[in-house]
This record gives C-alpha cells, sequence and structure tokens, in this order.
C-alpha cells in the first residue's frame, strides 16, 4: 500500500465515506509501528502478562491481560485494543508431565496480505484485525450506551514452533510442570524479550543476587584497603585489590540503582555488565575480552547468566576451561558422524554437544530426542529400523564460560550417563566414532565440546 503513513485530507463539503477514516487510522498506526521499530534499541517484547493459572491444569492457555510490542512495531494490548487470547494443549499433556517437556508458546499476529481484506468477522477467518460489537458508554451521558463494532487486533496463540507463512511471532514463554510433579504452570524461570527488567520476576532476582554478590565484594576489598590505610602502608602488591574495589563499587552502586527502576531496558543492565568486564580485565588480565557475548534480545537468560558467571570468576581469578570444538560431518542425507579420541572418555560427563540454530526450527529439533538420535556409528541403522533410543541428553542453561560462542548463537546439552545402556554405548565408542540420525527434519549443525585443560583459581 503506497503513502500508508499519510493521513487523510479532511477539507468542507468532504463526502463522509469510510475509507478516509481507514485511511486516517492506517496512518496513525502505521507511523507509530515506524516510530517504534528506527528510534528504539530492542524496542521490542513483553511489558507485562498475566495468565490464568487455574486453566493451565485444564490444559487450557488462557492470556488474562498483557502489553507487548512487536519487532514490526505492533502494539498488542489485551484487552485494551486486542481480543482475548486462548488456546487448548491437551496434546502436549503427556509429554509435559511425563517427559517434563517445557512447552514453547508463541503469540502470533497475522500479517496484512496484498488483496485480502485486513478484517475478519468471524473467529474460523484468521486475519490482522477481528470485528467485536462492544457496548460503549457516552462521555457525556453515562447511563446513554450503544454497541458498536470494534476493530480489535486478532494475536494467535501456538505450541511447539511458530506458525509458517506471514506472521509476525514473539515466544512469550513456556508451559511447564511445577517441581511438585503435579502443577501445570507458566514456567517463570523462562525470560522472554521483555521491555523492562520488571517484566520478569526471574530476571530481577537473578539480577538481585549478583548486585548482592559484588557489593559483598567490594565491602570485602574496602576492609582490606581500609586496614592499609590505618598502618599508613602502601602495598603494591595490593594493586590488584584496588583496581578491584573501584571497579565493584563503582558498578554495583550503578547497579543498584538501575535495578530499583523496573523500567530499565535490560540492554541497559548489559552495557554496565559489559562495561565491569573491562575494568575488570585490568586485574584479572588471563580472560580474553572476546569471550564477552554479543547481546541477544531474544535470549537472555543464557546471556545474563553466562555475564554474571564470567564477572564472579574474573572477580576470583579464576582461569576459563578450555575445550577441543569437534564439528559432526554429514555422511549421507540424514546421517552425521564425529571422530572421537579414547582419551576423551575419561570423562563423558565433560563431553557436551551443541546444535547451531539457523532457524528456531532447528532449536525445537534439538529438544526432541525421538528426532535427533546420538549413538555408536555402527548403530545407526538398527536405531532406524527397530526404533531404539539414542544416548540420553539435556538441554543445560548454566553453560560453561568457555563454551559459549561470541555470536550466541549455538545451544548446549549434556549427556546423561546414569543409564545401563549408555554407559555399555559409551565403552564401544572407544574402538568407533559418534554418529548422529535425524529422523524427517532438517538436519542442523551438530558440535561436541571436550573438555581439554581446567586451571584452578588463586
Amino acid at each position: 500500500m503506497k503513502h500508508k503513513t499519510a493521513p487523510a485530507n479532511f477539507y468542507s463539503g468532504q463526502p463522509n465515506d469510510h475509507h478516509i477514516f481507514q485511511q486516517s487510522f492506517t496512518g496513525i498506526i502505521s507511523q507509530s509501528h515506524e516510530i517504534a521499530r528506527f528510534t528504539s534499541v530492542y524496542g521490542w517484547g513483553i511489558a507485562y502478562i498475566n495468565i490464568n493459572n487455574e486453566s493451565l491444569n485444564n490444559c487450557c492457555f488462557e492470556i488474562e491481560n498483557a502489553a507487548m510490542r512487536m519487532k514490526n512495531g505492533a502494539w498488542i494490548n489485551i484487552p485494551g485494543n486486542a481480543n482475548y487470547v486462548s488456546e487448548e494443549f491437551e496434546k502436549y499433556s503427556e509429554a509435559i508431565r511425563e517427559d517434563n517437556l517445557k512447552l514453547p508458546v508463541w503469540l502470533s499476529l497475522k500479517n496484512p496480505e496484498p488483496g485480502q481484506p485486513k478484517v475478519s468477522h468471524s473467529i474460523e477467518e484468521v486475519r490482522p484485525f477481528i470485528v467485536k460489537e462492544e457496548k460503549i458508554e457516552d462521555d457525556n451521558e453515562v447511563y446513554n450506551e450503544e454497541y458498536i463494532q470494534l476493530k480489535l487486533l486478532d494475536p494467535q496463540i501456538f505450541f511447539g514452533n511458530p506458525p509458517q507463512g506471514n506472521y509476525e511471532s514473539l515466544k512469550i514463554g513456556e508451559i511447564a510442570l511445577a517441581s511438585d510433579n503435579d502443577t501445570i504452570l507458566f514456567n517463570e524461570s523462562y525470560i522472554p524479550p521483555i521491555l523492562k527488567i520488571g517484566a520478569s520476576n526471574h530476571f530481577i532476582e537473578n539480577l538481585n543476587e549478583f548486585v548482592t554478590h559484588i557489593i559483598n565484594k567490594a565491602n570485602t576489598a574496602q576492609t582490606e584497603i581500609t586496614q592499609l590505610s590505618v598502618n599508613k602502608k602502601f602495598d603494591t602488591t595490593k594493586l590488584a585489590t584496588y583496581f578491584r574495589l573501584n571497579s565493584l563499587a563503582e558498578s554495583g552502586l550503578v547497579l543498584k540503582q538501575m535495578k530499583a527502576v523496573k523500567e530499565t531496558p535490560p540492554i541497559q543492565i548489559y552495557y554496565e555488565l559489559v562495561r565491569l568486564c573491562g575494568k575488570l580485565s585490568v586485574s584479572s588480565p588471563q580472560t580474553p575480552l572476546n569471550t564477552v557475548p554479543k547481546y541477544d534480545h531474544g535470549d537472555l537468560k543464557n546471556i545474563f547468566n553466562y555475564l554474571y558467571s564470567l564477572i564472579k570468576n574474573m572477580i576470583q581469578g579464576i582461569v576459563i576451561i578450555k575445550y577441543i570444538d569437534i564439528d559432526f560431518k554429514k555422511i549421507s542425507s540424514n546421517k552425521l558422524s564425529c571422530e572421537i579420541k579414547r582419551e576423551w572418555l575419561k570423562s563423558v560427563n565433560q563431553i557436551f554437544i551443541s546444535v547451531e540454530i539457523d532457524s528456531i526450527q532447528d532449536e525445537e529439533l534439538i529438544l526432541n530426542q525421538n528426532k535427533i538420535k546420538i549413538v555408536p556409528l555402527s548403530e545407526i541403522d538398527k536405531i532406524l529400523v527397530d526404533k531404539f533410543p539414542g544416548l540420553s541428553f539435556r538441554r543445560i542453561s548454566d553453560v560453561p564460560l568457555d563454551l559459549v560462542s561470541n555470536d550466541n548463537k549455538r545451544r548446549f546439552y549434556k549427556f546423561d550417563i546414569s543409564k545401563d545402556q549408555d554407559r555399555q554405548r559409551w565403552n564401544r565408542l572407544k574402538s568407533e566414532p559418534l554418529g548422529a540420525l535425524v529422523i524427517g527434519a532438517k538436519v542442523p549443525k551438530l558440535r561436541l565440546h571436550v573438555l581439554s585443560e581446567n586451571k584452578g583459581g588463586n
């Protein structure tokens, strides 16, 4: 559509045509979307969201109220300018309860399509907007009410993967089993893209713990320096303590004030953490500066957990553990292999696997062990025919520092060797390669990570 942000020109004697009002409405909305996209730094994500927790145990996901901005600038306010959203997830219930599946939840908005109406008059026909009749009060006479048609945004809920096609999608959370293994809940430990830090209780809790930690470290350093001042001694061996005190005291106080303002965008916290990394590198030169990850608004939990761990280790003077990386090589349309050495198998609990996510479908794929099976290469054809399970692995959130790639495009998994069958398979790997079988899906880029060096702190 040409001139979609231009307002209609109203003039005397103008016919009362609905196109004029539609153009004015479209112009205002489109312009606000563009302003949000081009003037805000990561100005998309959730402002707040409240879920009906009772309906979750009846396998129905229902948003009571929420406000968020999509990547394209669209502002969704439920129930302000958008229709109520609910969707059943009965078919995932068994996997949530039996397999401890954390079910991704996506909120998606259909984009306008050329030559098609933007407004739907039926819930069966999904379009960007839906018509809904509401009783509206008269601003001048409170009892003078009339029903009018409202044009509401019509967001949809999808589980697992985002919808294919012409949609704008935002992962708003996960449905998971509570620690009591009985209740289904909205997983608060997952941190979605957020507009402000106050939108995620888990983000605030982690930040509080970290700020308390570095302020305590600053107090310890201050006590040490104060004692030297009392004794009127300047010990050059304590220069690192001086640098550490300066860095921690400054950043600790700044972060303490930032976290008190719940409207602070998460990227501002990220900037302060990166600045602290740079200052601590003066007294911790053994930590390469390129270990600081790029900001990823769609992966806030892993990015911030990594930075918190990195800074804590820099304070303690810990040298980051080193890992060897080995890529799986494609040997057929759906089979991969990876050569491993006997000595690596001495510490199976320090062998990790990762996947590069070119798209969100790859990330969801690796979560499903029925679709990616990792076994000794000699078993690869057998599990395809007999449908045997592969080696057990699970997603990890506390990723070892040296494993996190600087482009933030890998997800990490750890092997589970508690099962007897898995232990027998690892023994066979002393004499043959590791194989991966991908069943009915896009072949991802897999990589093995093996511990090679571990240096202690000082």
